[in-house]
């Protein structure tokens, strides 16, 4: 618990609460909660007498809506050691950490299978002063060796959680604990903004009011730090925008009556909501919306006999339409109509 400041042997009510330490601000992958929407998340901290903040959100810089409360501080600090890149577990490296800065006492009873079920979730992105990044990294561990108060190396790594990529961090990149018991609902160390697909691309100010830990000495909006942060939508999909990710293992095959098209279902993080079967003629530039489907398959019956067709497929969710699929080509036969 931080500690309280006193004043003549009592404690001071409207005690500084100072301002919110750099915060985390990253785009989850749906797998994390699925059937949520997409989403912005925030976690923040800050000294001994702060209490939580008020969060306010701009889409110009200018004007600031409220968006939500954090009402307990995350474990956030500094990594004191570089740590390599790494996919999938890794009991090679340890993460060592820092969090004076926010005080906190990391608990040190986390186990192997805290890490494989990822409740030991955690974000580590570059340092940064006002423009939060878009690349870090999540993670989950499995071990704390308390090494002073404040400071800790983990082990038994899980790496690359989430969509996310194992990439090694430098010593003083920011570390931010992710608990997902502690999301939205107070006593809570983040929030979450569903972020509208017209927001995808464009960048966010966030500005961050600390209020102590009595809840009084809310800091005024217009002094305080503002941050950016610039979502790629990869909460909606895998792709560029968000859009999801190009369907892959698309076959076709030439039936008596039919053609068989069948390809691999897209990744659950591309949160696809249908599929767009196109044909052309072979040789011919354009492309022609054949059918909707909501499954992995179709059955193309409508084409003319002899005749030589192409085929792909694009996947579709929230944020628009994948990149094609591989091309498949087929000859009907005589059956056809």
């Amino acid at each position: 618990m931080p500690q309280q400041s006193a004043q003549g042997g009592g404690y001071d009510r409207n005690v500084d609460p100072g301002d919110v330490n750099p915060p985390a601000i990253f785009e989850p992958s749906s797998a994390i909660i699925p059937g949520s929407s997409p989403q912005v998340w925030v976690a923040a901290s800050g000294g001994a007498d702060w209490g939580g903040c008020l969060v306010s959100l701009s889409f110009d810089g200018v004007n600031y809506d409220y968006i939500g409360t954090i009402t307990s501080p995350a474990y956030q600090g500094l990594l004191t050691a570089a740590l390599a890149a790494a996919t999938g577990l890794d009991t090679t490296d340890r993460l060592a950490i820092d969090l004076t800065e926010s005080t906190g006492v990391l608990p040190t009873a986390a186990t192997n299978a805290d890490a494989d079920a990822r409740r030991t979730l955690c974000y580590i992105c570059q340092a940064f002063t006002t423009t939060a990044p878009g690349n870090g990294e999540l993670l989950a561990y499995g071990a704390v060796s308390a090494t002073g108060t404040y400071t800790n190396d983990l082990t038994y790594l899980q790496r690359a959680l989430y969509g996310t990529t194992g990439s090694a961090h430098a010593s003083g990149d920011f570390f931010t604990r992710i608990d997902l018991g502690e999301l939205g609902t107070p006593p809570n160390s983040v929030i979450a903004y569903s972020l509208p697909t017209e927001y995808i691309g464009a960048t966010l100010y966030l500005k961050l009011q600390s209020f102590n830990i009595f809840g009084n000495a809310i800091q005024d909006i217009s002094a305080v730090t503002e941050y950016s942060y610039t979502p790629s939508g990869q909460g909606y999909g895998g792709g560029a925008g968000g859009v999801p990710t190009a369907p892959t293992g698309f076959a076709a095959t030439l039936y008596t009556y039919t053609v068989g098209l069948n390809w691999n279902d897209n990744p659950p993080g591309d949160n696809v909501t249908k599929y767009i079967v196109q044909r052309k003629l072979h040789g011919s530039p354009t492309w022609n919306n054949l059918a909707t489907a909501y499954a992995s398959q179709y059955n193309d019956s409508s084409g003319i006999s002899n005749t030589t067709y192409d085929y792909q497929i694009i996947a579709v969710n929230a944020a628009g339409n994948s990149a094609a699929s591989s091309i498949q080509t087929i000859t009907t036969n005589n059956n056809f109509n």
